[in-house]
């Protein structure tokens, strides 16, 4: 087993951050200092590869916690491309990836709790903000993907832009000419969904047209969801509809309430997804939707914080991914000269 940057500064008769700082090439710490340090460290196998020592008692695995992943880590198809983003990053740095899922969570994840890793990448929704603290407050390394607490810029993070997506999906239903709105999501105390709602509400509202309070429906973000939710406002709604479901579940089932209604999909109603996961190309007809380059966040995330613990970053980084809008079958544009007009406020 190689030594420790603490048994070092014992046997030198030094603080550990000294010996820690040494190996950094810290200009504070004087030349003769750095050059005892190294060569005792070098004697005893120390990795001086450029990183840092791991926090004591952890090991150099890397863990990823997916809190509430839908329908179960298997078949969890956003998570199952960040995992194969961390897994990328990782495997040219000769890390291992531990990955745990977690149902409702409460205490410690066992990865952290057992110490075996040397950090976390951790994501999914919802997540309380008391188990947030909790784990901000065991002083671990981690990074989050995606934006939580109200204060999250505290947090280490890897952010996909949310209000951004949400503008996409407003302009492209404005220029669709659809002529009423309707936002599908989850719990608006939930980030995700109230920056999406932010940037669709932004942009219809910089086009001229209202998103009125009772078109803002909230519901279980799986299938059923989307389907209960559009099943029960659609009687009262005319005219062209644009719908942006929050996620790609969500339009799923909103695919099945329209066909349901007799509603012509796209023509009569119009339909936007978020995340673009496989079903968005699969379903009939296939789904217009929001891209999340989810491998990349995976990736960022990991090297944020292999950086975190060889001590390259101190303060808190938040990286946010720009979306992508993907036009698929479920939206249609008419010509310039055939838009109508909608409510507008």
């Amino acid at each position: 087993m190689r030594i420790t940057a603490r048994e070092i500064a014992r046997k030198l008769g030094v603080a550990p951050s000294t010996v820690t700082r040494a190996l950094q090439d810290n200009p504070r710490i004087s030349p003769a200092t750095r050059e005892k340090i190294r060569r005792v460290a070098m004697e005893h196998g120390y990795n001086l590869g450029g990183e840092a020592p791991q926090p004591e008692g952890l090991s150099g695995n890397i863990g990823l916690v997916i809190v509430n992943p839908q329908g179960g880590l298997a078949s969890d198809e956003f998570f199952s491309e960040v995992v194969n983003g961390v897994s990328a990053y990782l495997r040219e740095r000769r890390r291992h990836l531990l990955v745990e899922a977690v149902d409702n969570p409460a205490g410690l994840p066992a990865l952290l709790a057992e110490k075996k890793v040397a950090g976390l990448i951790i994501g999914g929704i919802p997540i309380e903000d008391a188990y947030i603290e909790g784990l901000v407050a065991t002083g671990a390394p981690m990074v989050f993907i995606g934006k939580y607490l109200k204060d999250h810029r505290r947090l280490h993070a890897v952010i996909p832009d949310n209000v951004a997506g949400g503008e996409l999906v407003g302009e492209h239903l404005v220029e669709c000419g659809y002529e009423e709105f309707v936002f599908l999501g989850g719990d608006l105390r939930i980030n995700t969904f109230q920056d999406r709602l932010e940037g669709f509400r932004a942009a219809l509202q910089q086009r001229g047209y209202t998103l009125p309070k009772s078109n803002v429906i909230t519901a279980q973000i799986g299938q059923e969801g989307g389907y209960l939710a559009l099943k029960n406002c659609l009687a009262r709604i005319s005219g062209r509809i644009g719908v942006f479901a929050s996620t790609d579940w969500m339009a799923a089932g909103a695919i099945r309430a329209f066909k349901e209604a007799g509603l012509s999909l796209p023509g009569q109603v119009g339909l936007v997804g978020y995340s673009d996961l496989p079903l968005a190309a699969a379903l009939y007809p296939s789904l217009t939707t929001v891209r999340v380059d989810r491998q990349l966040l995976g990736f960022m995330a990991a090297r944020i914080l292999l950086d975190i613990t060889r001590r390259a970053i101190a303060r808190p980084v938040q990286v946010h991914i720009q979306p992508e809008l993907i036009v698929r079958e479920s939206t249609s544009c008419p010509p310039a000269d055939e838009k109508v007009g909608g409510s507008r406020g």
